[in-house]
């Protein structure tokens, strides 16, 4: 089997559906499964917070160092446009540094330089790069210095943020930053993030008679078996000689994306309950539908989870 994109849609962003309210519209419930063991490292409990849209956070332990630990953040971040990230995990670090000498807060932050890498996802056509960022700090509490290390990214439209914290005479600094990239990986790499709401819109598979033309400008990805087109998929329709084919579902699934009808995660409402497997934890979040007098988006996401400790 062989399928095709135009290089002129090849690389188009999925967009969100146009008006539609972020939370509690275009994402109405989310499942995250997480795993309960990172490379050694348990999960001693997971942490709620009031607002749902506000997600939640895990905390991991190293067993043989019960100093030693890691909290990981999930909350809802949408579709992000080209650069946006980069902003979001500079204005947490700023708001790292905001934190001296505030209650609770730190006697002293020094920030180290931030990284950029990539985690490598699927295979085949679902085979994807996710964009990441890593910095490590110093950080001073109670008279005690610590080396610190941060990552964050987004994932199926959740940012994921990692944060770890050592005594100072435990690690060198860089040995917390590249230890938090590697469990980071493993974290991500394990993660099962289904989404449900508008964003799951794909367009319907019609039947049609050959021969079938993949030359229009207004195809999206088509496939063909044996040399012989047998699905061409439209923004708002897929022909296929056979509607129930896998092929012909794989070009809805591959258009929707392409085309932003099927958001990042995204699946139909009656896959969302399959059975936990076994060394996983499932996470739920129900979004409601903004009030009357609330222009539709959410509150503000960013930058609030600092990850003292």
């Amino acid at each position: 089997m062989l399928f095709a994109i135009p290089t002129a849609m090849a690389d188009e962003p999925p967009a969100q559906e146009a008006r539609a309210p972020f939370l509690g519209a275009f994402l109405t419930e989310t499942r995250i499964l997480y795993p309960l063991s990172i490379d050694g490292w348990e999960a001693l409990g997971e942490r709620r917070y009031e607002m749902a849209e506000f997600g939640a956070s895990v905390r991991y332990e190293d067993p043989s160092r019960e100093d030693r630990w890691m909290d990981a953040y999930f909350y809802p971040a949408g579709v992000l446009p080209s650069g946006r990230l980069r902003k979001d995990v500079e204005q947490t670090m700023h708001e790292i540094s905001g934190r001296v000498g505030v209650p609770d807060g730190y006697e002293r932050v020094a920030m180290g330089t931030l990284k950029p890498f990539s985690i490598k996802l699927g295979k085949g056509w679902d085979k994807r790069s996710l964009e990441a960022y890593s910095v490590s700090m110093q950080i001073q509490r109670d008279g005690k210095r610590y080396h610190s290390a941060m990552v964050m990214l987004v994932s199926d439209m959740y940012y994921i943020k990692t944060r770890m914290t050592v005594a100072e005479d435990q690690i060198k600094q860089e040995r917390a930053r590249t230890l938090l990239e590697k469990n980071t990986i493993e974290l991500v790499r394990a993660l099962r993030v289904s989404n449900t709401g508008r964003c799951w819109n794909p367009a319907p598979i019609l039947k049609t008679d050959p021969p079938l033309d993949t030359g229009k400008p207004s195809v999206v990805v088509s496939t063909a078996e044996n040399g012989v087109p047998s699905a061409v998929a439209y923004a708002d329709r897929v022909e296929a000689l056979e509607p129930e084919s896998p092929q012909a579902r794989l070009m809805q699934l591959l258009a929707g994306t392409i085309t932003g009808r099927i958001g990042p995660g995204c699946v139909p409402a009656e896959d969302m309950n399959p059975p936990v497997p076994e060394g996983m934890r499932e996470l739920r979040f129900e979004y409601s539908a903004p009030k009357e007098d609330s222009d539709g988006k959410s509150p503000r996401l960013r930058g609030q989870r600092t990850g003292v400790g």
